[in-house]
């Protein structure tokens, strides 16, 4: 469900890539909330007479309000799945030659997207990763473009590291002071004993 909701909050975002799983969960939910619709439609009897999805099942008002609603962030989430596989948008036009059309259109969906990050921006993660593409603009060049995810866990992991050394550090100095310490206490001892 968290893939639905984020393709949503992603309405009109057409820029950056999205990953294979994010678009199949997206496309599942979908799948099943159309027919929640179908069904509401049936239940509360807003079927129109001529309006027939196969032999019996009837579609109406709810079926219309559900796709008008889900047009837009379809087509987005469409579009960014063709830019996780480094197609433009522009791909869309070959869903107009039947039959070869649809089967290359879902050989493209299921087909894993580009490892390193593309023109179209970082390797998608499969889910929303709150990246503003309109903030971030992905490099032109594929093999430069930057992976922010990739940049917080290395900035993570050096801070973990100073941390860790900074640790040490007071750690040896304590066990110096301690040397220093014993060495002070053992020579006025010694300085004592020699005195007596």
């Amino acid at each position: 469900m968290t893939y639905y909701l984020d393709a949503l909050k992603q309405y009109f975002n057409f820029k950056g890539r999205c990953g294979r799983k994010a678009f199949w969960m997206f496309v599942l939910f979908n799948v099943i909330f159309f027919w929640l619709a179908i069904m509401l439609d049936n239940i509360f009897g807003t079927t129109g007479k001529e309006y027939y999805i196969f032999s019996d099942i009837k579609y109406g008002a709810f079926y219309n309000f559900y796709s008008v609603f889900i047009a837009i962030p379809s087509l987005a989430i469409i579009v960014r799945r063709l830019h996780d596989v480094g197609k433009d948008w522009s791909a869309l036009f070959i869903l107009l030659i039947p039959i070869v059309g649809q089967i290359w259109m879902l050989l493209i969906m299921l087909s894993p997207g580009d490892v390193k990050g593309n023109e179209f921006g970082p390797e998608a993660d499969d889910g929303y990763t709150g990246v503003n593409p309109y903030k971030y603009p992905a490099s032109k060049d594929p093999e430069g473009s930057p992976n922010i995810e990739f940049e917080k866990k290395k900035i993570t992991k050096k801070i973990k590291e100073s941390k860790t050394k900074e640790l040490k550090l007071k750690k040896e100095k304590k066990h110096r002071r301690r040397f220093i310490d014993r060495v002070a206490v053992d020579f006025t001892y010694h300085q004592r004993e020699k005195r007596k």
